[in-house]
């Protein structure tokens, strides 16, 4: 949910916070009312471990699925050295909040080789009061 609309739900008392969970890992990461940035998904919860190994939110804990019924395999891609990558971008900040940001695979490239995601800019740039719509886009020629 984009930030301003989760300001807007605080402002009419209403305390909003995000939650990220996974099915094969269960509740992950959220913030508390009273500790709580509106970017991001908040922090992990205790017994959870993350990391983002190129650019994708990796992550480690005891309530980890076992595996997937009748595809053992498409499980164990997913796994790697006890680690569960679960296929989303995200920014882990110096201060533990993950910030998400869209699907790896939704990750456009510049000329450069820098990775982007058009939803998260136009999410942010859709809030503007100047702004209609947007619509964002690069490719590998520009």
């Amino acid at each position: 949910m984009a930030p301003d609309l989760m300001r807007f739900y605080r402002a009419l008392g209403i305390p909003l916070c995000s939650l990220y969970g996974i099915s094969e890992l269960g509740i992950l990461s959220g913030g508390l009312p009273s500790d709580y940035r509106y970017d991001t998904i908040g922090k992990p919860f205790p017994n959870v471990s993350v990391k983002i190994e190129e650019d994708e939110l990796c992550i480690k804990t005891p309530g980890m699925a076992q595996g997937y019924l009748n595809n053992m395999d498409g499980f164990k891609a997913k796994v790697k050295d006890n680690w569960f990558h679960t296929g989303d971008a995200a920014l882990l900040h110096e201060d533990g909040y993950i910030e998400y940001i869209d699907r790896v695979d939704e990750l456009l490239f510049l000329k450069d080789r820098s990775k982007f995601s058009p939803q998260f800019i136009e999410t942010k740039i859709r809030f503007s009061p100047y702004v209609k719509d947007v619509i964002v886009f690069g490719g590998k020629e520009r």
